[in-house]
């Protein structure tokens, strides 16, 4: 009978153990399950962390290869520049041989024009209207004669002709 006494003690103590036990279980409970949804938000935040990474790096591939083509295209541009300025250089020069052409061929002409012009005694109308008209005044044995030719009408070998005829 002794032991009974210290078995319902036991058991007192036993149970007290176990309620703490159970108490202690049940906030370790709490506590695994609050780490638990802890865990499965920053596994979503890994998750939406690795997908913007993931994202970014696209984008950044994206964008270096933006960035190569329109280097491309700048290199392709240049050459062309480089090329057209080379062709504008040329002509250029050929623009200024002719320009230089030019002005000899019409200082020649001047001066053919005014030993034509002491020669024949022609004086031409330049603002002769319409244009095709071929218009001047000739001084033969100090008479003036006025010229009429009409260009559409006559070939170059009449037109020819015909002033040596008014000349004579």
């Amino acid at each position: 009978n002794d032991i009974l006494p210290l078995r319902n003690q036991m058991d007192g103590w036993a149970n007290e153990q176990l309620e703490h036990a159970k108490e202690i279980q049940s906030q370790l409970d709490r506590e695994l399950s609050k780490a638990q949804e802890k865990c499965a938000i920053y596994n979503k935040q890994a998750a939406q962390q690795k997908l913007l990474q993931e994202q970014q790096e696209a984008e950044r591939n994206r964008l270096v290869q933006r960035v190569n083509d329109t280097e491309e295209v700048i290199e392709q541009l240049q050459n062309q520049v480089d090329q057209y300025q080379q062709e504008t250089s040329g002509y250029l020069s050929e623009c200024e041989e002719i320009q230089l052409d030019r002005k000899a061929q019409e200082l020649k002409l001047r001066k053919f024009i005014a030993f034509s012009k002491q020669c024949t005694q022609i004086r031409w109308n330049y603002d002769a209207q319409p244009e095709h008209l071929l218009q001047g005044q000739v001084s033969v044995d100090n008479e003036i004669r006025p010229i009429e030719l009409d260009t559409t009408q006559l070939s170059k070998f009449e037109i020819a002709n015909t002033l040596w005829g008014i000349m004579e």
